[in-house]
């Protein structure tokens, strides 16, 4: 730091001091020449000023005399200042620093320090000191000469807080500011553009900026001040880097200014890795979002023409059989025609009710024992016909010839997965052949389905799992479908603990395979109820339904068994009507009804009539509503549409058929 003491009375002060003076106190001082020469410096020095006695315990010092501009400094009278210890004036931290430099003094005349004095308000105010100690036979004296440096120490306090301030402010905007001299060759860069450039606290130069550009980006240093001088003296850009400590690929933002008086370039960088990140992000969000947008639209158009082709034949059909001059022939393939568009319908529906059930958590996972051999050939009949149609061999392979090969999972849904497969298989296969089957493995069962059709590319091997997906929209045009086969065909396996995969070349063909865990514990555990007393009694049944083309369907399938069928409307006529008919002895209940639906009815009739079998009857298939409905009272369940071999093994429960 630079004195600002006074040079001249420095040196004279020093003079002073060095020179011989008898050996005695100040105060004593017999040569009053040499005692006015102490006292003119003592009067006439514009700072404060002090002289000191030195004693061998530092707390025992004291003030021997100082001049006016120290009592002012201090806000202290001469009287009480000569009642102070010279130690007392200092904050406590400074203590130290005094009794070091007194110390000190015992080697080296003269000192420079620093100390902060506490004056009589107690208010601190730092002092640059210049101390000169004076030795004779009998004392040790220490003149001062004092400096007010507070201001001084408050601008470096208040530019270390600036500092503090844009280094936070940098590290929270993760900014860094930079200059570089044209003249003196010399880059400066900031704490907050060195943790983005990833520097240390070495010299860093232009030369090792180039070092650090992304390879593959075509900027540099040198090309950004050409861009700069070329759009007057400013310029922003974008660039990469890889951060020089890490490797970490940094994404930055520039913006320059070159003063040309100067000759100094002045920037500021931001590091923008995050944000660009989040913005690819919401970009790629966005595009799935339109894409998935573009699926659903496709697939519900798509969908409208799944549904309508079966209802065209069924509506059609209908329609040709009214005509009576048919011949039995005819009529009998009309019939089929309207049981096969049926079918085609029903399998349409229910591949929006799987995705749904699945989507919303309403699967239900029923394992058994299931002897796969078996299931396979119940599927290879099932698609015969389609390969005989479509001219393509067709073939069964099981990994185990033997009958009784099982596989502890669910069988309807391990069905579905593989119809499914097979479906798209043979809807994608104009010639060649469609196989499939199965392995053993150690930790369970590998099927697959292969074909010869067209394939699927590399890139599409994923989102040909999606809903509402095929490989391509023009696909979904030519051969049909839903979209949703596979999909449904994914979920099941992972619900069931497996895997699934493809590999497929286009023009050549593909093949799925999935895996399967077979479920065992140490004992199959088997669910038994209590044998229920079938019934031979007169068997008058209560249908319960609002749809009277429902009635008339359940009473057409009631009556050749034998049934006396009655029929209620609604839930309170239903509940009137069992409640009034001991007759009665089965209830098919509807759930969705006006006044009062069939959950309530059946509370109400069961606390009469326990007993009463009632099965509920409805076209919501979700689990929610099967649960609801048991624990509601109902004793069975069928899901709309009702298939008469399914309707009977129901009613087997309860009555001899």
């Amino acid at each position: 730091m630079n004195s600002s003491i006074n040079n001249n009375d420095v040196e004279l002060s020093s003079a002073i001091l060095s020179a011989k003076l008898p050996s005695m106190d100040y105060l004593l001082l017999e040569n009053h020449e040499e005692k006015d020469m102490f006292r003119f410096i003592l009067e006439n020095h514009q700072d404060p000023v002090f002289l000191i006695k030195i004693e061998e315990d530092n707390s025992k010092c004291s003030f021997i005399d100082f001049n006016k501009f120290f009592c002012d400094s201090l806000g202290y009278s001469r009287n009480e200042l000569f009642q102070l210890k010279h130690l007392s004036i200092y904050s406590p931290e400074s203590l130290s620093i005094v009794e070091k430099n007194i110390i000190k003094h015992q080697s080296e005349n003269s000192l420079i320090w620093e100390a902060v004095i506490l004056k009589k308000d107690k208010q601190r105010v730092s002092f640059e000191i210049k101390s000169f100690v004076f030795k004779n036979e009998r004392h040790n004296l220490l003149f001062a000469f004092l400096h007010d440096i507070s201001s001084y120490k408050g601008s470096i306090q208040e530019l270390q807080n600036k500092k503090s301030l844009l280094k936070r402010s940098e590290s929270i905007g993760r900014m860094g500011c930079w200059e570089y001299d044209t003249n003196k060759n010399k880059l400066w860069v900031s704490d907050g553009a060195r943790a983005i450039f990833g520097l240390d606290d070495g010299e860093f130069s232009l030369k090792d900026l180039n070092t650090i550009f992304y390879p593959d980006y075509s900027l540099n240093a040198d090309k950004i001040f050409e861009n700069l001088n070329s759009n007057g003296g400013k310029y922003e850009v974008e660039f990469k880097i890889h951060r020089k400590n890490d490797g970490t690929l940094v994404v930055i933002r520039s913006q320059t200014e070159y003063d040309s008086r100067l000759g100094k370039y002045y920037g500021i960088i931001q590091d923008i890795t995050l944000q660009r990140k989040v913005e690819d992000e919401l970009i790629k969000a966005r595009e799935k979002a339109e894409e998935s947008d573009r699926l659903k639209a496709a697939f519900v158009s798509n969908m409208s023409h799944e549904i309508r082709t079966p209802m065209n034949g069924i509506v059609g059909f209908a329609h040709l059989l009214t005509d009576t001059d048919l011949d039995i022939t005819t009529r009998e393939e009309y019939k089929e025609g309207i049981h096969l568009c049926c079918d085609q319908l029903l399998s349409r529906v229910n591949d929006m009710l799987d995705i749904a059930k699945s989507e919303s958590g309403q699967v239900e996972i029923n394992t058994s024992r299931v002897y796969i051999n078996d299931l396979l050939k119940e599927i290879f009949e099932k698609f015969s016909t389609i390969a005989l149609k479509k001219n393509l061999g067709f073939r069964i392979n099981p990994g185990n010839i033997v009958h009784e090969q099982t596989l502890k999972t669910d069988k309807s849904k391990l069905s579905k997965i593989i119809i499914n497969l097979i479906d798209n298989a043979f809807r994608f296969t104009h010639s060649g052949s469609v196989e499939f089957g199965y392995i053993v493995l150690d930790s369970g069962i590998e099927f697959y389905v292969k074909d010869t059709g067209i394939g699927i590319s590399q890139f599409q091997h994923e989102i040909i799992f999606q809903p509402f997906c095929q490989a391509d929209i023009q696909i979904s045009q030519e051969y049909g479908g839903t979209g949703l086969g596979l999909t449904i065909a994914k979920t099941y396996v992972e619900m069931l603990g497996g895997t699934i995969w493809l590999e497929s070349q286009p023009g050549i063909g593909t093949t799925f395979f999935f895996t399967l865990p077979d479920v065992r514990s140490e004992k199959d555990s088997v669910k038994t109820s209590s044998v229920r007393e079938k019934k031979s009694l007169p068997k008058t049944s209560l249908i319960v339904e609002d749809i009277e083309m429902n009635y008339i369907y359940l009473k057409a399938l009631l009556e050749p068994l034998g049934f006396k069928v009655l029929w209620a409307k609604d839930g309170n006529e239903a509940i009137e009507m069992a409640l009034s008919n001991n007759d009665i002895n089965l209830v098919l209940m509807d759930i969705r009804m006006p006044n009062t639906d069939g959950y309530k009815a059946t509370r109400i009739i069961k606390e009469k009539r326990p007993d009463l079998p009632i099965i509920a009857q409805s076209a919501c298939a979700l689990i929610d509503e099967k649960m609801k409905a048991i624990e509601s009272g109902c004793n069975g369940y069928v899901a709309k549409p009702i298939y008469k071999d399914e309707f009977k093994t129901v009613l087997s429960t309860f009555f001899e058929i």
